[in-house]
């Protein structure tokens, strides 16, 4: 898949509209619980075998030993009519109780045969809350990297029983990650589009899951510091379906920051509203003065 250039006017119309969207007007329905006690009264009706309770917070149920946050869920669904709403209810809860066989079929797979499908991926630092066995490490702005074991419908987190009967390290799991996914993603074609009052940015949106996590490929990174021709860049990943770098000298950078706070509220899978730093010696955070100026 090619990213398509368009016009200034356009690119930021897609930007606001598909990526970004709008804060809802309306009051927040995960927030005040009302959307947890919906999919449960949803879930005594289609599924009367199951035990489901509420959870801890506002934003989380319950189902036998099974913790599922909703937070995602409703940011995907709170947009659609009442049918399709409860079919994709159904089918992200249905998915959701039956990880746990996915993880116990995958527990039976060898690294020889898995080493494949290894990507790496950011998620937040509080999934850590209800998989404490995540295998990970630290990143930036409340985020940690993850590794993610790919297939067809989605993929699933490494945890630590499954790395503890493969016997491998987790560097040398890092590392095959990063070389599967900077793989595939030097066929994405990276076409700056630039700004008559100065500057240029490219948005790399695949939908394939790691369009944030390409923020942390080496060979990826230098090849958009090269599109631009800057040593150094700045780059979003406001949710995990998205990256978007630009210039120093990019001139609507405020209004870039802006949008990327707004994504990191309004948008599925949401990750943060930090601006990183993009050069050879690595990902750094944006420091004070960068932040002031692209009025943050």
């Amino acid at each position: 898949m090619l990213l398509r250039r368009m016009t200034m006017r356009a690119l930021f119309a897609a930007i606001a509209a598909i990526v970004f969207g709008r804060a809802n007007a309306e009051s927040d329905a995960l927030q005040n619980g009302s959307f947890r006690d919906s999919v449960i009264a949803l879930l005594a009706r289609r599924h009367p075998e199951w035990q489901v309770a509420p959870g801890t917070d506002s934003q989380s149920i319950v189902i036998g030993d099974k913790n599922i946050f909703l937070g995602n869920l409703y940011l995907h669904v709170k947009t659609m009519s009442d049918s399709e709403r409860e079919e994709a209810i159904l089918s992200f809860v249905d998915d959701s109780v039956n990880a746990r066989s996915n993880i116990a079929s995958a527990d039976k797979e060898s690294f020889a045969t898995a080493r494949e499908r290894l990507r790496p991926q950011i998620v937040p630092a509080s999934y850590l809350k209800t998989a404490d066995d995540l295998i990970h490490r630290p990143f930036l702005a409340d985020l940690i990297i993850a590794y993610a074991l790919d297939s067809e419908r989605g993929y699933q987190l490494l945890q630590r029983p499954l790395l503890d009967t493969w016997h491998v390290g987790q560097e040398e799991i890092e590392k095959q990650a990063i070389e599967n996914l900077e793989a595939p993603s030097t066929s994405i074609e990276l076409e700056p589009e630039p700004n008559r009052q100065g500057g240029a940015f490219v948005t790399v949106d695949m939908k394939d899951g790691y369009d944030a996590a390409r923020l942390l490929l080496p060979q990826f990174m230098r090849r958009m510091r090269a599109a631009l021709n800057a040593p150094l860049v700045f780059a979003g990943i406001p949710n995990r379906d998205f990256l978007v770098v630009w210039t120093p000298d990019f001139y609507p950078r405020r209004a870039f920051a802006n949008k990327i706070a707004e994504g990191a509220r309004n948008r599925p899978h949401p990750l943060t509203d930090a601006l990183f730093v993009s050069a050879e010696s690595g990902v750094r955070l944006a420091n004070a003065a960068e932040m002031g100026d692209h009025g943050r």
